[in-house]
């Protein structure tokens, strides 16, 4: 049987603060099977890097991206 599928989302990112929560989270979620990760905030283009470098190295196809605005990304789904 296989896992249903999940996004997590990560709402009110500060660059330069939150950055190691942030990297965290993302690893976390795709520890527990999340097919992407999408961060509502600043955007940061090196915080993906870490996420990146672990799915190359122990295998996973998890997705991280930026959206604009998380709260109207979460009003789609209502």
């Amino acid at each position: 049987m296989t896992a249903p599928a999940f996004k997590v989302l990560r709402l009110g990112y500060r660059k330069g603060r939150d950055p190691r929560i942030t990297t965290h989270l993302a690893l976390v979620s795709r520890a527990l099977g999340a097919t992407d990760f999408l961060l509502a905030g600043d955007e940061d283009e090196g915080l993906f890097d870490n996420v990146q470098s672990v799915n190359e190295r122990f295998g996973g196809a998890m997705n991280c991206e930026h959206v604009g605005a998380g709260l109207s990304w979460l009003k789609r789904f209502s």
